[in-house]
């Protein structure tokens, strides 16, 4: 807690920049995001929340965050929300047709035939109601340009759809940036601080938000995969192992229990206990990056 402490401060008073700060915090945001994902019953979301926690990092949370307070358990608070909203909007995608049920749907229509049936000789009210309309208004009004005016006025039902969110139905992914990045099982932050650019511009370029991408930026990408040919070399090593044989493997690399290598990775015994059972393999650009992190240990032994 101290060590993560002592970044954030680092951070705060400019002896690192952003890029840096969140490279050394990101083992604490892998955990929570762990944590929040399982908590809130949506381990697929789990990258999701460790890029929406590194963004609330970059904003609002750094500057809210009192130094006296643990950035652990002050950045636990957000995982909670953030995992808490995709909760909330899955289950309401889940559930909208139960709250349009069949049933609900012919209850309406029987009231509505009701309703219809209830009404006598339809023509005389209407013209009934024609004749008094005619009766009230002044002479040589137009209906046909009360109607025009009508047509042409906007309708105060209808809600105006943002803009914003016409562009976000717009938005499609650098298919090129997202190749790479996922080739060489990095997040969104590591890649951004391999190309030497702020996460926030990464982030825009491979979501299409920045549609204009300069030629600079594809090289940099190249550069990065033409650098990392050991992340692929290993992808192909563990790509088809399941979760127990790579837990074992990592175990004999650090020459060290089971315990301890939970330690090393940052996760709870739990979690690991969960892997080696082969409850559920996490997604690969993780299991990448904790091999990578096994691998550069065992060689400064």
């Amino acid at each position: 807690m101290c060590r993560e402490n002592d970044i954030m401060r680092d951070w705060i008073d400019g002896k690192i920049d952003s890029n840096q700060a969140l490279l050394k915090l990101a083992p604490l945001l892998q955990r929570l995001s762990l944590w929040a994902a399982r908590k809130y019953n949506v381990p697929g979301h789990a990258e999701d929340i460790e890029q929406e926690l590194a963004l609330a990092l970059l904003g609002e949370a750094a500057k809210k965050w009192n130094p006296v307070l643990s950035i652990s358990s002050y950045m636990t608070g957000w995982a909670w929300r953030i995992a808490s909203s995709i909760s909330q909007s899955k289950m309401r995608e889940e559930n909208f047709d139960d709250l349009y049920s069949k049933t609900e749907s012919d209850m309406l229509c029987d009231r509505t035939l009701e309703a219809i049936n209830a009404i006598q000789d339809d023509q005389s009210i209407y013209a009934m109601i024609d004749r008094e309309f005619l009766r009230r208004v002044p002479d040589g009004f137009s209906i046909d340009g009360l109607e025009r005016a009508l047509s042409e006025f906007p309708d105060p039902d209808r809600k105006p759809t943002s803009d914003r969110i016409k562009k976000a139905r717009r938005l499609k992914p650098n298919k090129y940036l997202l190749k790479i990045r996922h080739a060489v099982g990095m997040t969104r932050a590591d890649m951004a601080a391999s190309m030497g650019i702020s996460l926030g511009r990464y982030a825009g370029y491979e979501s299409g938000k920045i549609q204009s991408v300069p030629e600079d930026i594809y090289e940099r990408a190249n550069l990065v995969y033409s650098n990392m040919g050991h992340r692929t070399r290993l992808t192909d090593e563990i790509a088809d192992l399941p979760m127990s044989e790579i837990i074992q493997k990592w175990c004999r690399m650090l020459n060290c229990s089971e315990t301890e290598a939970a330690e090393h990775l940052g996760i709870s015994k739990r979690t690991l206990r969960r892997w080696i059972e082969d409850d559920y393999k996490p997604r690969h650009s993780i299991v990448l990056r904790h091999h990578i992190k096994v691998e550069s240990l065992s060689h400064a032994r």
